[in-house]
């Protein structure tokens, strides 16, 4: 995982939006093009919830947080080791509790990214064949296991 994108996880889960809004928009404008929807949708997140943390805008920190899970849809369960499933549920709970009628959204409960350990599928298609050279090589149970993972579209994860 790229240090400033591990770095605007942290950010983000300390509640300092601004901050990693920041991190991520350096980290956009060198990422490859396959990353950038993923971290549109992130700088979308982070936005919503330094609207609402810092200048109390509910209703427009939910509209951009719908924005953003349309960004996040077509990458999950995960992607650049986030646990997008995960962080989308959470987060769009959060958005349809805040929209509720007398609705009083908290800080303290805005969802964290959390990521996986490792999972071929949260690296691009291109470099399946080299994590399988690098992590299968000698092993043909773990070489078996990467290549009915990868036909099935599983995550196939490691400790």
């Amino acid at each position: 995982m790229d240090a400033r994108l591990r770095e605007g996880i942290d950010l983000f889960n300390q509640g300092k939006f601004f901050q990693c809004h920041e991190v991520w928009e350096d980290f956009y404008r060198e990422t490859e093009p396959e990353n950038k929807a993923v971290l549109e949708g992130l700088i979308g997140l982070a936005a919503a919830f330094r609207l609402f943390c810092d200048f109390g805008e509910a209703k427009g920190a939910v509209r951009l947080i719908y924005q953003a899970l349309i960004r996040l849809e077509n990458y999950q369960p995960a992607f650049l080791q986030i646990r997008l499933k995960d962080l989308c549920q959470a987060v769009e709970a959060w958005a349809k509790a805040a929209e509720m009628p007398d609705a009083r959204p908290s800080a303290s409960n805005i969802p964290k990214i959390s990521v996986q350990r490792f999972g071929f599928f949260s690296l691009a298609p291109s470099s399946w064949r080299i994590a399988s050279q690098i992590f299968c090589k000698g092993n043909g149970a773990a070489l078996s296991a990467f290549k009915a993972c990868k036909a099935a579209r599983a995550p196939l994860c490691f400790p």
